[in-house]
């Protein structure tokens, strides 16, 4: 079950046997649903083979994204959620990666242990033991500014590289009372502020 769209080009300024040929370059969108694929079950629009444009498409894994395409690549604003409807990621993508701003949540934390969490100036180590992130992705990773929620409830809210905490930022408890601020390298406190 399908409809047929066709799109013409803008009008512009170019001459009139220029215009004329455009007309053979018009871009054909239709739009499906519920077509069976090998990557799963797509709804939206497609251009020639490709999802292009908003669709919706359920993975043979189970987990279901729906939003924006580009040229068979999740591109624009979009939403992962798992198999069992949990959220996993809300925001921005680019070329089928996290980029620009958006909101992770981690449904493979570990739960926190004492000695995790013990030396405040030395986050190495814990990229298990989070909640979620909010902030600026880059091709995928944490890479900008952001807030990282810890499964002990600490937050960290400043900048990130290569999902490292680096670059100035703080980090406190779940009651708000800071714990460290200052300038880190690959998630150790190098400098207080």
């Amino acid at each position: 079950f399908f409809f047929l769209m066709i799109r013409r080009p803008p009008r512009s300024t170019q001459s009139r046997s220029s215009a004329a040929s455009d007309v053979y370059k018009r871009q054909v969108s239709i739009h499906v649903m519920d077509e069976e694929q090998t990557q799963g079950k797509f709804t939206g629009y497609k251009v020639g083979q490709q999802k292009h444009g908003n669709g919706k498409i359920t993975y043979t894994a189970g987990e279901q994204y729906e939003g924006e395409w580009k040229y068979n690549k999740r591109d624009g604003y979009g939403e992962l959620y798992s198999k069992d409807g949990q959220l996993i990621y809300r925001g921005e993508w680019s070329n089928d990666n996290y980029h620009g701003y958006g909101e992770l949540h981690n449904l493979n934390q570990k739960n926190e242990s004492t000695e995790a969490f013990s030396n405040v100036r030395d986050l190495t180590g814990l990229e298990k033991y989070w909640k979620s992130y909010t902030g600026e992705f880059y091709c995928g990773s944490h890479h900008g500014l952001g807030t990282l929620i810890f499964t002990n409830g600490n937050k960290y809210h400043g900048s990130f590289q290569n999902d490292k905490i680096h670059g100035k930022g703080n980090l406190s408890d779940e009651d708000g009372t800071q714990l460290a601020i200052g300038e880190w390298v690959q998630s150790k406190l190098v400098q207080d502020l």
